[in-house]
């Protein structure tokens, strides 16, 4: 084989492996399934910083003193946005499962987003 024929192979390999790419990540399913994902992101996001001062409230009442409550207050309330996006993930996903729409994309997103929680939680208990 020269090199000519090699690097014409090497070339319509890596052709074929792009279009499996762009036919599988930037398929209909998935595109459809964006616009769940970044919604629910911002539903979260935002039922957060509408309710962020009764949230504080309810932590300082449940705190039984003042460790307690800076600590809610400094590692718990930060998490409670990602745990609402996870929680609103799951209620999109169960909707598309109901309806027989497409999740996988949004599963990927729960997944995700619930391995980045328990990593905060996780450094959230090491003492600083």
């Amino acid at each position: 084989m020269d090199l000519t024929a090699a690097i014409q192979h090497v070339v319509a390999w890596m052709i074929g492996e792009v279009n499996l790419l762009v036919r599988s990540v930037f398929s209909r399913d998935h595109l459809v399934q964006l616009p769940a994902i970044f919604l629910t992101l911002f539903l979260a996001a935002s039922a957060v910083r509408v309710l962020d001062t009764r949230i504080r409230a309810v932590l300082r009442q449940v705190a039984v003193d003042e460790f307690q409550e800076t600590f809610y207050i400094r590692h718990l309330l930060p998490l409670i946005a990602p745990l609402s996006w996870v929680g609103a993930l799951w209620l999109s996903r169960l909707v598309a499962d109901a309806q027989g729409w497409p999740s996988n994309l949004v599963l990927i997103a729960i997944n995700l987003a619930g391995a980045w929680l328990i990593i905060r939680f996780a450094a959230a208990m090491i003492p600083q």
